[in-house]
């Protein structure tokens, strides 16, 4: 399944919601299928460990990442 829009860098939700004020409203990012998502670690001082990948993921409420159109398995998406 091939998304119309999808996610190709996760630093495109970091932006997005960045922009968020209201946190009641839903959100939804589909990530492309069949892609490999480079994520690395905080260490205790909240600095990023690891060369050339993006921070974890902004877990916020009312917000949804799924993998392709359909947010199924099949999709291939790796975090």
């Amino acid at each position: 399944t091939m998304a119309q829009f999808c996610i190709e860098d996760l630093e495109e939700i970091y932006t997005a919601e960045a922009q968020v004020t209201d946190t009641t409203r839903r959100r939804t990012y589909v990530l492309c299928p069949r892609r490999i998502f480079e994520v690395g670690t905080l260490d205790h001082n909240f600095n990023l460990q690891g060369f050339n990948i993006n921070p974890p993921l902004p877990i916020r409420p009312n917000m949804t990442i799924q993998c392709g159109d359909t947010g199924t398995r099949s999709n291939l998406c790796w975090i």
